[in-house]
């Protein structure tokens, strides 16, 4: 082995040695401080990266530090778990800065009323218009929203949609033909004639109808016209004075037999004075309109019409055919059947049916003399 101590150098190559041990130890440290510079420099790269993160979610607040970027990465880093319609601020995909906030709002169920309808929602606190929207729900011009379209929402708000609608409706009603009577001398008087048959016409009524949630909640009357006129009926009536036979009274077996006469081809078993009334098919007369359940309808059954009238059935029954003469000289009203019944028609009473309410304002109240028809 060699030993370099022994060894005599030249002095150039003793200084080349030191040269070259110099420089070895310059490196080395040019090296280490080089790796530490490097050290230094990741180092604080990271600390550049690390994020200050305040999450809340809801009623609860996380403060954390973290190297993740996105918001949707801070979330599944800390396993925070979002559910149906929650929504979170900033989006999901957004890059956070160093010092920045993440909001969560938790969605909740909630019942909402469009019209009749009930429909389960899932949102968040936010405007009833808002809920109404992300829904699909279109208001009408003239629909109503309870709460007010600005109010937040909360678990225990109910919306109600109420959906109004105005509409313009016609109705058809019968306009009752009226009746004209004329004399004919050549015709015994309590005879009765129609030569022309009245026709009821027709009239439509236009009312503007306000639904709410399908019910009607009002009825305002718009106008009317006059789709058919009505046709009158035209009767001619005898008043030409038949000769009446002497009335006579019979008696069988101690008891006394219906009286029986004839007068102008009829015969009759009894005469009683009434004092007499007219009605016809008003709302004032009968209490009902056109259209409504039993109008026009009289206690038999019998449709009200010339010729009906109304009676108290313990004097004179239902069904009972009738002459009734007038007692002021004034035309008769002639053949009538006993066909209704009134609350004011108490005993010898009788309420005479015309067919316009101009005939029973001009007829008023007045005696009669009532035959009891066989």
């Amino acid at each position: 082995m060699i030993n370099i101590k022994s060894m005599k150098l030249p002095k150039v190559q003793l200084q080349n040695l030191a040269a070259a041990k110099e420089w070895i130890v310059s490196k080395r440290i040019w090296v280490a401080l080089f790796a530490a510079m490097t050290l230094l420099a990741t180092v604080g790269g990271v600390m550049m990266q690390v994020r200050a993160v305040t999450v809340f979610d809801g009623e609860n607040q996380v403060q954390l530090r973290t190297l993740k970027q996105t918001v949707g990465d801070v979330l599944a880093k800390e396993g925070i778990v979002l559910n149906e319609k929650d929504e979170v601020s900033p989006a999901l995909g957004m890059k956070l800065r160093r010092e920045d906030s993440i909001v969560i709002q938790r969605a909740f169920d909630l019942t909402l009323m469009n019209g009749t309808e009930a429909v389960s929602i899932r949102t968040v606190g936010k405007p009833v218009c808002d809920v109404l929207i992300e829904n699909g729900i279109v208001l009408g011009e003239m629909d109503v929203v309870s709460p007010a379209l600005d109010t937040v929402v909360t678990p225990e708000t109910q919306i109600h949609v109420t959906r109004v609608a105005l509409d313009a409706v016609a109705e058809y009603v019968e306009i009752p033909y009226e009746t004209v009577e004329k004399p004919n001398s050549q015709l015994d008087r309590g005879t009765r004639n129609v030569v022309q048959q009245g026709v009821a016409g027709q009239k439509e009524v236009v009312y503007n109808v306000v639904t709410q949630n399908g019910e009607q909640t009002a009825k305002d009357w718009v106008g009317e016209r006059i789709v058919t006129e009505p046709v009158s009926e035209i009767v001619e009536y005898g008043t030409k004075s038949p000769m009446r036979s002497t009335e006579t009274l019979s008696s069988r077996s101690g008891e006394h037999a219906a009286r029986q006469a004839s007068a102008g081809g009829f015969s009759y078993s009894r005469v009683i004075t009434c004092n007499a009334t007219a009605y016809d098919l008003s709302y004032e007369s009968c209490g009902k309109h056109p259209g409504e359940p039993g109008y026009g309808v009289t206690a038999s059954g019998m449709k009200a019409g010339p010729g009906v009238v109304a009676v108290d059935p313990r004097v004179i029954p239902l069904g009972t055919r009738l002459y009734i003469a007038s007692t002021d000289g004034t035309a008769d009203y002639g053949y009538a059947i006993a066909g209704d019944t009134g609350g004011a028609i108490k005993g010898n009473k009788i309420d005479l049916f015309f067919p316009s309410a101009s005939q029973v304002r001009q007829f008023g109240r007045r005696n009669v003399t009532v035959y009891v028809l066989d």
